[in-house]
C-alpha cells in the first residue's frame, strides 16, 4: 500500500537501501527488513525497529528470502522474527537454507529446521500458533514456539509466498505466473 508517510517504526530503520525481505507486526510498531549485508555478496543483515527506539542489525550467515515479524501465543508481540535463509559456497551452489529464528530482544540469531531449497515464501499462520513456509509444489507447516513439524500441504506449482485468510483454512498462494487459493 502506497503512502506518503511511512510508520514511525518503518521510519527508524533508516535510510532507503535494497530491501530483500521485510515483516511487521504493526500492533506493536516493530518492523524488520533484509537486506545484503555491505561488500559481500553471501549474506544479509537483518534491521529492525520499534517506533521510537534507534534501529538494530543481526548479522546472517546466508541471503534472506523470506521473513515474518511473529507471536509467542496467540497476540502479536513483535519479539521474535523469523527468516528463510539460503546459504551458498563461493561458486554460488547452495549449502543449506534454513528457517531460522532471530530474538528482536537480545539481537541474536539460532539455527531452525533445514528446509527445501525452493522455501520462499514464509507467514505466520491463523492465530499465531504455526509458521507456513512455501515451496515448490507444498507447504510446510511448523508449530510455534519450538518449531516442531506439523503437517505438510500438496500445493503444485512454484509457490514463492503465502498468506493466510484469517479465520478459516484458506491460504493465498503466490506462484511465479499466477495467485491461488488453497484450502489447507
Amino acid at each position: 500500500v502506497s503512502c506518503d508517510d511511512p510508520p514511525a517504526a518503518v521510519l527508524a530503520l533508516g535510510p532507503k537501501s535494497d530491501i530483500e525481505a521485510f515483516g511487521i507486526a504493526p500492533e506493536v510498531s516493530v518492523s524488520v527488513a533484509a537486506m545484503a549485508s555491505p561488500g559481500e555478496g553471501t549474506g544479509s543483515v537483518l534491521r529492525f525497529s520499534k517506533a521510537g527506539v534507534a534501529p538494530k542489525d543481526v548479522k546472517l550467515a546466508g541471503r534472506v528470502l523470506g521473513l515474518s515479524v511473529a507471536a509467542d501465543g496467540t497476540s502479536p508481540d513483535g519479539k521474535t522474527a523469523f527468516a528463510i535463509v539460503r546459504v551458498t559456497n563461493r561458486k554460488g551452489a547452495v549449502r543449506s537454507v534454513e528457517l531460522v529464528r532471530v530474538d528482536l530482544e537480545t539481537a541474536r540469531a539460532s539455527s531452525g529446521p533445514t528446509i527445501p531449497a525452493t522455501a520462499r515464501g514464509l507467514a505466520l499462520g491463523s492465530g499465531g500458533l504455526t509458521l507456513l513456509v512455501a515451496s515448490r509444489d507444498e507447504i510446510r507447516s511448523f508449530q510455534l514456539p519450538g518449531l516442531a513439524s506439523g503437517p505438510l500441504y500438496r500445493a503444485l506449482g512454484d509457490n514463492v509466498g503465502v498468506a493466510p485468510i484469517v479465520g478459516s483454512s484458506f491460504v493465498i498462494l503466490a506462484q511465479s505466473s499466477r495467485v491461488v487459493l488453497a484450502d489447507l
